[in-house]
């Protein structure tokens, strides 16, 4: 690594760093310099910001906006956008990002460029003037929700950013059917018994309820008319205040636990619903 730019931790066991040459990432960042490794992104960074381990933005000096929802994935994972008109205009240098939900950059023409989706590519953001000050530079940004923005330029000037708008149903379903697949190996059967339920991580993009049901289909029997309904064989139901990560915890039902005992080996349909508050709607 050179001298570092930027460096982000979403978690203990995850730590990205942004420096003249790329992008460095460690999934232990208690060791030594080792334990960092490129992540091939060949950029020269000149921010990071990871709002969780499954998003992760980097800004560049050539106005890029590089984002990923699998940091440890390689230069493969990440995906690219132009946010300046191109790569001699002006310079990207801060960027701060909320719980998958919100990501601001800014540059050092006094430009803000917002995002609900940063992975989606360019097509994602939108820019906007937020400091006319001649010759101030925006140096940094920092959002700590997602109805709160604070950028910060040369001339000591402090911009406040306006609330933003709760994030469209459309990211709401991609959220939803992205985090409802389980991120680390098969779920067992043995392993549901024992626990008696199974926990994923998900990211709210903004305050309401979640609830995430799953069903399965019993076999059909040669002396059944009709093929059987699907039976409810675990449920979670949680509420976020505001946009935050949570781990839900779909609890197997007492038909769930005996189906499963039966079973060797099952195929599960995921059906999930989110609802905001009132007033977001």
């Amino acid at each position: 690594m050179s001298q570092p730019d930027g460096v982000s931790c979403p978690s203990t066991t995850l730590c990205l760093e942004a420096d003249f040459y790329g992008v460095n990432v460690s999934t232990d960042p208690n060791g030594n310099g080792a334990k960092w490794t490129a992540t091939g992104v060949g950029v020269t960074g000149s921010a990071v910001s990871c709002a969780s381990t499954r998003l992760c933005v980097t800004v560049t000096g050539d106005g890029q906006a590089l984002a990923t929802s699998d940091p440890t994935g390689g230069a493969a994972r990440w995906n690219l956008a132009q946010l300046t008109p191109s790569v001699n205009d002006f310079a990207l240098t801060g960027v701060s990002c909320v719980t998958g939900s919100l990501c601001v950059a800014v540059d050092d023409s006094g430009e803000a460029f917002v995002s609900t989706d940063p992975t989606l590519g360019k097509a994602s953001w939108s820019g906007t003037k937020v400091d006319d000050t001649l010759t101030a530079e925006l140096d940094g940004v920092s959002c700590p929700s997602v109805t709160l923005c604070v950028a910060v330029d040369q001339l000591g000037n402090v911009i406040v950013g306006t609330p933003s708008p709760p994030p469209p149903p459309a990211q709401i379903r991609k959220l939803l059917s992205h985090d409802l697949i389980p991120r680390r190996g098969r779920v067992t059967i043995k392993n549901l018994l024992r626990n008696h339920a199974y926990e994923l991580p998900f990211s709210a993009p903004s305050a309401g309820r979640l609830q995430v049901d799953w069903y399965l289909t019993p076999p059909r029997t040669p002396a059944a008319k009709r093929a059987p309904k699907p039976v409810l064989i675990a449920a979670a139901h949680l509420a976020f205040a505001t946009a935050s990560d949570a781990k839900i915890r779909l609890a197997l039902t007492r038909e769930g636990a005996t189906l499963l005992r039966a079973a060797k080996r099952v195929t599960v349909t995921a059906k999930a619903h989110s609802h905001r508050p009132a007033r977001d709607r």
